[in-house]
């Protein structure tokens, strides 16, 4: 499947945001706003869920899939360690 270069960048964006903003912070929250951060993701986690596996769905090339199912399963991982904690 041939995808646009505005598809393309929609997908390194959506990467980066699964590695940046959302996987970090569950992994070393700033202290500042850890207690912010947990209580976020508590309640969104099943929404976080959600739109990985969604953005998971929408990558077109094998590399690209892999690198989100590897984060998507990372974030599940800090979400049920977080979840869990509570």
């Amino acid at each position: 499947m041939h995808c646009s270069e505005a598809e393309n960048e929609n997908m390194h964006h959506r990467e980066h945001t699964l590695a940046l903003a959302i996987l970090a912070p569950l992994r070393r929250p700033d202290a500042m706003f850890a207690d912010v951060i947990s209580e976020h993701f508590q309640h969104k986690r099943e929404e976080v869920e959600q739109q990985c596996q969604q953005w998971c769905e929408y990558a077109s090339d094998i590399n690209t899939k892999n690198r989100m199912a590897n984060l998507m399963k990372d974030i599940k991982a800090q979400l049920q360690i977080l979840c869990c904690s509570a």
